[in-house]
């Protein structure tokens, strides 16, 4: 019996992997321009937990973009490349101000809306959902939920963290041990 096909995430962006990543930011944006407490830090949350949601729920991320694990919590490896090409076709703009918690916050602010097109209603219900997930946490906040993340956990500082690892997260929490076992195991199975 052969293992299962590892999900296919991007070594190298292709334009329409690119795109989708940066409409979903334009729509994580827009459906936060409310939000005090957004900035980079939940942006990157959210935009992890939409992919792996998708990909929990129905097997396929949304932009495909591998998330490494970072020191604030998983970020996509392209985020950069992507704000660039927002910047430079002028679909937003980063702005820096005093967050909620007294510290500089970047903030992504939309000058368009996000291009439907690149999104589908499954994408958005996704979205949706770690919207409400992160509804009024902070930075500290959804920094602090994502280092308590499984995946996030069993992942080396720097690698990508595996898809196919939120099938392995649970609610409930995890102990010193537990992680201790799986990145044991991890490392026999490479």
């Amino acid at each position: 019996m052969s293992a299962a096909p590892r999900h296919r995430v991007a070594t190298k962006p292709s334009p329409r992997e690119l795109a989708k990543l940066e409409e979903l930011m334009l729509y994580l944006a827009w459906r936060s321009e409310d939000d005090p407490n957004f900035g980079q830090t939940k942006l990157n949350k959210l935009l992890c937990l939409a992919d792996f949601h998708a990909y929990g729920t129905r097997g396929q991320s949304i932009t495909h973009q591998p998330y490494r694990r970072m020191e604030y919590g998983p970020a996509p490896r392209f985020l950069v490349q992507a704000q660039r090409e927002l910047f430079k076709s002028k679909a937003a703009v980063l702005v820096e101000r005093e967050s909620t918690e007294g510290t500089t916050q970047q903030r992504l602010i939309p000058i368009r809306e996000f291009t439907a097109k690149y999104l589908t209603a499954d994408d958005i219900t996704s979205a949706e959902k770690a919207l409400e997930w992160l509804k009024h946490a902070t930075a500290t906040e959804a920094m602090n939920r994502s280092h308590r993340w499984l995946p996030w956990l069993v992942t080396p500082p720097g690698e990508d963290i595996p898809y196919e690892l939120v099938f392995f997260d649970r609610p409930a929490e995890v102990s010193s041990s537990d992680v201790d076992f799986l990145k044991a195991t991890e490392e026999k199975c490479g």
